[in-house]
């Protein structure tokens, strides 16, 4: 039995950093039994001759390999298409050895990404990027006694991309935007007709990324703690916005992808929240969270799993904006009356994350 350290116990600066993630420095540390192949191996996507090479070696250690891609590498894309069979081709081979494929996508994903590809190895789902962004959060944030100001809601788009904007017309539709914030990162890319009810970004995150990993990985070294830019960003949104009590989040893709810190941050913050996203979004995040999102919100809309199109994202949408029309519109109660619960589960999030963590690991034997 391998003995991993109790949450509480855990000592970042004990581990390496692994193409920017503490967490990938755990996963070598805790598991010598094992190779983990990660994103800062990669040799490229098109051939996968290197990563067949990297998988006999292993299996000639007596080691269990396994693979860690940064998921977003290797998704359902046209483009990426032929690379995808020829990665199957490679896993393909090893099924009935210790090989697996571990991915940060949930379990409606992975069905759908495993058909079209036809994989047939083991594969196993292990959050370790919003883990990584978890620990680094606690390590450096500073308590902050949330208030309720002028402000309901939250909206924050960043990029232009047609579902966030999405997003914004269905809140403005419903005369939803008066009640509270949108923001843009780059107003330019916005449709100037209907920017009147959306503000610029105080702060664009990911200005700054100076080391030769992702916004994802470490960037900026806080009292010790190697921080993403996006736990940065956690942190300027923590006390720019302390204020507002509810996040109505645009998540990065309604399409076949993997849960993203504009999941976790609202809930690391206290937040009320939504997500317009993939089918069951908010589902993914409620198995790591101890105040029920039903205790504020309608979820009719996170239910729609059947449905991947264009169309089916859109009525996940009208129904999100629609049936939370009055959490939107005033969501003061309701956040007082949550505030000691949503405040504890802030903080039990990340250990519920890594019970989780822990669980799956321990299935790779």
């Amino acid at each position: 039995m391998i003995n991993y350290p109790k949450f509480d116990q855990i000592n970042l600066s004990s581990y390496d950093l692994v193409y920017g993630f503490y967490t990938l420095g755990f996963l070598k540390k805790h598991r010598p039994d094992c190779m983990f192949i990660t994103h800062d191996q990669w040799q490229g996507c098109n051939h996968y001759e290197w990563l067949d090479q990297l998988i006999k070696q292993g299996l000639s250690q007596n080691k269990l390999v396994c693979i860690v891609p940064w998921d977003e590498s290797i998704l359902i894309n046209t483009s990426l298409f032929s690379m995808n069979l020829e990665l199957s081709k490679v896993l393909n081979k090893y099924v009935n050895d210790p090989v697996w494929l571990i991915t940060q996508l949930d379990d409606n994903s992975q069905k759908i990404y495993t058909f079209q590809y036809n994989i047939q190895c083991k594969i196993i789902e292990l959050p370790w990027w919003l883990l990584n962004d978890c620990l680094a959060y606690y390590a450096v944030t500073k308590r902050i006694d949330n208030q309720i100001g002028q402000n309901n809601y939250l909206c924050m788009l960043g990029r232009y991309e047609q579902h966030k904007f999405d997003l914004a017309l269905e809140l403005k539709k419903y005369q939803l935007n008066s009640y509270g914030l949108i923001t843009v990162s780059d107003p330019t890319k916005f449709p100037k007709e209907n920017l009147e009810f959306c503000q610029a970004n105080k702060k664009i995150p990911y200005t700054n990324c100076p080391l030769p990993w992702p916004k994802m990985g470490a960037q900026v070294n806080i009292n010790g703690v190697w921080v993403s830019s996006n736990v940065e960003n956690f942190l300027f949104i923590e006390q720019e916005y302390s204020d507002i009590p509810l996040m109505i989040n645009p998540e990065t893709t309604c399409g076949i992808f993997f849960s993203t810190e504009k999941s976790l941050w609202p809930l690391l913050l206290g937040k009320l929240m939504l997500i317009h996203g993939r089918p069951e979004a908010m589902k993914y995040m409620q198995r790591f969270y101890d105040v029920d999102f039903l205790s504020y919100a309608n979820l009719e809309f996170d239910q729609i799993t059947d449905n991947w199109t264009v169309e089916g994202h859109r009525e996940r949408l009208d129904l999100l904006i629609n049936q939370n029309q009055q959490l939107i519109q005033n969501c003061s109660d309701v956040y007082q009356q949550l505030r000691p619960k949503l405040e504890s589960a802030r903080w039990t999030l990340g250990e519920n994350m890594y019970k989780y963590f822990i669980k799956q690991l321990d299935k790779i034997q």
